[in-house]
């Protein structure tokens, strides 16, 4: 009949419905996998930067240990592994900065001290290795004899920036003991004695302080209150090596300005066999040594001293030690 409904094939309609209910999953779980390969993706990713920082930081561990060791050159190699991990971690950059002020290296410690210091980062730590570094290429010209000039300014930018450094942390010992040194090297003696005091009201109990106050007494005159300060420090026994290293030797420049001789050759080597690369303490033997006659030791000691880095000796050298 004309008007009669089509008969519905059910069974093809639910076939249909299937076949789109399949293909509707199969785009729905191709979306769901392509979702789930991406969020791995960035799972990796993340646990790759994870494991990356953990890595650095164990490097990071590695420096610190070996920068106390003093054993530098292994420092850096594990702080160089840090940085290749993590190139942006403002720890590591400080870290480097440390390393290379250990092997005297100023002119690659301050650039990243300079740019740490522009990021607020441990600015009394920062400020405090600055002042390490500007003091080191100070010290670099006073024994090259080279530019008067550039090392004034350099011992200058380092007393500025050991006064920094306690402004920012006014119980930051090393910075006392660092500015005591500049203003000592700058021949500034009244102000290196009043920096002492100051830092013995803070630490009234450091020996390193109270040799630093016998020392300053030297260059003041007071030979007797510096000798009382330097028995004390060296009787104590509680000096790490090099510090007690130049305890002996100034206490041996004093028996040396009183013509005692045995007295002087005994401290300053005691302070070799504490620092042997105390070059000081050889020049000054050496001047002991030829005070007295003794013109094969004191070459060997004059030689020494040249070897270490204070190669302005070499002046005192020509013409005395030429058949040595």
């Amino acid at each position: 009949m004309k008007n009669s409904l089509p008969t519905l094939n059910v069974s093809a309609i639910l076939e249909n419905r299937k076949i789109t209910s399949t293909r509707k999953f199969q785009k729905v779980n191709v979306k769901f996998r392509k979702f789930v390969s991406f969020s791995m993706l960035i799972s990796i990713f993340v646990w790759g930067c994870d494991s990356k920082k953990e890595k650095a930081q164990h490097y990071i561990n590695s420096a610190n240990m070996y920068y106390a060791e003093k054993n530098f050159l292994a420092a850096e190699k594990a702080i160089d592994s840090a940085f290749l991990l993590d190139p942006l971690n403002l720890e590591i950059k400080f870290v480097q900065s440390k390393i290379y002020d250990g092997l005297d290296q100023y002119e690659k410690s301050i650039p990243i001290l300079r740019s740490l210091e522009k990021q607020n980062y441990k600015l009394d730590s920062v400020y405090y290795f600055l002042a390490g570094g500007y003091f080191t290429k100070g010290l670099f010209y006073t024994y090259k004899k080279a530019d008067p000039q550039t090392e004034k300014e350099s011992l200058e930018t380092s007393l500025r920036y050991f006064q920094l450094s306690i402004a920012s942390n006014s119980r930051y010992f090393l910075s006392y003991r660092g500015k005591w040194m500049v203003l000592h090297n700058l021949k500034r003696y009244d102000e290196a004695l009043i920096t002492v005091n100051e830092a013995l009201v803070l630490f009234p109990d450091s020996l390193d302080l109270i040799y630093s106050r016998g020392i300053e007494k030297i260059y003041l005159g007071d030979n007797w209150g510096a000798l009382l300060d330097l028995n004390e420090s060296i009787n104590n026994a509680k000096l790490d090596s090099t510090d007690l290293a130049v305890a002996y030797r100034f206490r041996g420049n004093i028996y040396f300005d009183e013509d005692s001789f045995d007295l002087a050759l005994a401290d300053l080597s005691q302070a070799i066999l504490q620092n042997p690369k105390d070059e000081l303490a050889y020049l000054t033997r050496a001047e002991i040594f030829k005070q007295k006659g003794l013109k094969e030791e004191a070459c060997a000691d004059f030689r020494k001293s040249a070897e270490l880095g204070y190669v302005a000796v070499y002046k005192e050298m020509n013409g005395y030690c030429d058949d040595y």
